[in-house]
Formats: C-alpha cells, structure tokens, sequence
C-alpha cells in the first residue's frame, strides 16, 4: 500500500473517525480505513460530511459495502447526526487500476491512514 499524508487526524474530528473505524474493523478486521476529504484537511463545515476510503483484501466489496455500510449507518450516522461517506476498494485494484486516477491522487496526498 502506498503511504499517505503524515498529517495527523483534526482533534475534532477524531471521535467520529475512531467510532467508523471499530464499526468497520467489526466487519472486516483487515480492512485499512483512510479519513480524506475537508474532515483529513481540517477545512471542513461543521454539515461537511465524512469521506472514508476501505481498502480490502476481499474481491467481492459490493457485498462487503452493504454490511459496512449498514454497521456504520446503524452505530454512527444516526446516533450522531452525521453524513458518511465509503469508498470501498479492493487493496490491490486500488493500487493497480485505480492510480492513475484523480481521486486516487487526492486520497494518497491528504488521506489519514487510521
């Protein structure tokens, strides 16, 4: 996996990010959860949403997405009023056929790795 930012997480928004990563790690316990977007870059409005990108081993993330994404909607989303993104990838399509994308780009320049 390539590196991302060394920047470290805003302090404000570490509770939510810590809550979606054990939510995520209940699922999926090998799973790398990367916080990007305004939340990583500390610039965010306080109706921003959170942006995480999943990096996998299983080949079959859409399955995986729907309980990831359930387990977050039920334990974080609506317990805190808060808007959650997933990006659910497969580690190795993610550094093979996704690199020479934008978002890729984005993710590996302002992501936290959690």
């Amino acid at each position: 996996m390539q590196a991302f930012s060394s920047h470290t997480i805003p302090t404000e928004s570490r509770t939510i990010a810590t809550l979606v990563k054990n939510q995520l790690l209940l699922v999926d316990g090998t799973a790398s959860v990367i916080l990007f977007g305004s939340r990583a870059r500390g610039d965010a409005a306080n109706d921003s949403d959170w942006d995480f990108l999943i990096l996998t081993r299983h080949t079959d993330t859409d399955s995986l997405a729907d309980e990831l994404r359930k387990a977050v909607r039920k334990e974080v989303e609506l317990k805190y009023d808060v808007a959650i993104s997933l990006v659910i990838k497969n580690a190795t399509l993610w550094e093979t056929d996704y690199s020479v994308t934008n978002i890729y780009e984005s993710i590996h320049d302002e992501g936290i790795l959690l």
